[in-house]
């Protein structure tokens, strides 16, 4: 039986169409809606000229969708398809909030991983819509369409990843991503028949806001994914793939990317950070060989901000804080002197003075790397004090801050730590509340430049909701008791 909306309207759901629904305008969070016709099934919905996502048919006839927020301020028209073709649109059906600020009129990002919303060693939906620049829009409520990811996609590292007690090491991150691949393009081929990038977007074809993909390098922003690193041709295609098979080289750069959106405001949480990181997260030990010479570094960084400046937004770009804080840094030197002692005990040699030499020289190679990052920092200082746009976000004084003095959520004391609640299992990617905090810093940096403020995360009621907080991890089985976590 099929009921059209003003017949609906004079039986028992008036309340559902005297007054339009509220969205934000930043999207990304569940609606319910009462579909104009009854008993057919919901093909799409395209709320205020935007797609929703995960629509899903409840028992009482309503249909929760996930909304993606929408450019068009104030009441506009939800359109409907049905499983027969037919098509419905509701007229003034929906109130969509935003703020009629110059500054919000087109957000976007650009960077890598932690930009991207990456967590547990993968690209994961969690993470995308817990993602900094993200965050920041929902606080402004601004529209920032993501590069919304089917779920499941990839497979996170959970509890059961670890390594046994004491150490409980998390895998590496590379190595767990490498791991994925057979088995996505598995399950995209099963979901699609298609093994192609799109096949992971849950709307392909929907014109995003945020570029990061994983693995981007400052060079990487403008010259798109760089050749040989698959790391990047995964994450990147899931930005520039489109319909070629998945594992497949995409084309395309960040820059050009949001250069066409004429964009009002820039965020990124994650400048430099690749260019850095790279030579910790290797599964064979500390290289800095993988660090990106400085002499490049510094022309990259000077060539890209030249161009985000150019564009007229504002810009707002993070430091990095120091690489030999993160747990991964610690964890991926022990497993080299772990190597060594085992090689030395082969050979017949003293381990204790195997140990003794190879400790001495991950130091010099950390010295190398801590020298490569203050260039960097002082790099970026240099290129954006040239331009009234282009802003640094002090990151690293901020997590430096943490080190003694974190914030106490829930009873939990946030920190760097392992498992500290600022990182999620990976050891290298933010946790639901280190993104908000992240979040956070680029808001107060944003106010403080340009008066636009919105209300404080509520880091508390982020950090309950948080699968990688403390209490979390033990239900899922980890025993804190029984792993001695080495972070120093």
């Amino acid at each position: 039986m099929r009921l059209r909306l003003e017949i609906i309207c004079l039986l028992a759901m008036v309340s559902a169409c005297s007054k339009p629904v509220e969205m934000s305008a930043a999207g990304y969070a569940d609606l319910t809606l009462w579909p104009p016709i009854e008993n057919e099934p919901v093909e799409s919905v395209m709320i205020a000229g935007v797609p929703a996502a995960d629509i899903r048919t409840e028992a009482d006839g309503s249909v929760t969708v996930l909304a993606q927020g929408s450019p068009n301020a104030g009441i506009q028209d939800i359109s409907w398809t049905f499983g027969d073709g037919s098509t419905f649109t509701q007229r003034k059906a929906v109130e969509v909030i935003g703020r009629e600020e110059p500054l919000l009129r087109r957000v976007v990002a650009i960077g890598a991983s932690l930009t991207m919303g990456v967590q547990a060693g993968i690209p994961v939906r969690r993470g995308q819509l817990h993602a900094p620049t993200l965050q920041v829009a929902q606080a402004l409520d601004a529209f920032h369409p993501i590069p919304l990811l089917i779920d499941p996609l990839f497979d996170p590292i959970e509890v059961d990843d670890f390594a046994g007690p004491p150490n409980c090491r998390a895998p590496n991150v590379n190595g767990h991503i490498a791991s994925q691949v057979p088995q996505l393009v598995t399950r995209l081929a099963e979901k699609t028949g298609q093994a192609t990038y799109n096949s992971a977007l849950q709307t392909p074809g929907l014109t995003v806001h945020n570029y990061a993909f994983g693995g981007a390098t400052v060079g990487a922003l403008a010259d798109g994914v760089e050749p040989g690193r698959i790391d990047q041709r995964v994450t990147g295609g899931l930005i520039f793939g489109g319909d070629i098979t998945f594992g497949g080289n995409p084309e395309g750069n960040q820059l050009d990317a949001i250069r066409e959106l004429e964009p009002s405001l820039i965020l990124n949480a994650d400048f430099y950070g690749n260019d850095i990181i790279g030579a910790i997260v290797t599964p064979s030990g500390i290289r800095p060989a993988n660090l990106t010479s400085e002499s490049r570094l510094r022309n990259n960084i000077e060539r890209v901000t030249a161009d985000l400046a150019s564009m007229g937004a504002e810009v707002f770009l993070p430091n990095l804080p120091d690489p030999t804080l993160l747990p991964t840094t610690w964890e991926t030197a022990a497993d080299e002197i772990d190597k060594t002692r085992a090689a030395a005990i082969a050979r017949g040699d003293d381990p204790d003075e195997a140990e003794a030499a190879v400790q001495k020289d991950i130091e010099r190679r950390l010295d190398i790397i801590l020298d490569r990052w203050q260039a960097a920092t002082e790099a970026l200082e240099t290129e954006a004090a040239k331009y009234d746009n282009v802003h640094v976000v002090d990151l690293a004084g901020l997590v430096e801050s943490m080190r003694a003095d974190g914030p106490t959520l829930n009873g939990q004391r946030i920190s760097v730590d392992r498992l500290g609640g600022l990182l999620s299992t990976d050891d290298l990617h933010f946790s639901d509340t280190g993104y908000a905090i992240v979040a956070q810093a680029l808001l107060d940096e944003i106010e403080r430049v340009t008066g636009v403020s919105a209300e404080p995360i509520d880091l508390a009621a982020v950090h309950a909701g948080d699968p990688y907080r403390e209490e979390a991890l033990v239900e899922r089985g980890l025993d804190l008791e029984a792993c001695t976590f080495q972070n120093e």
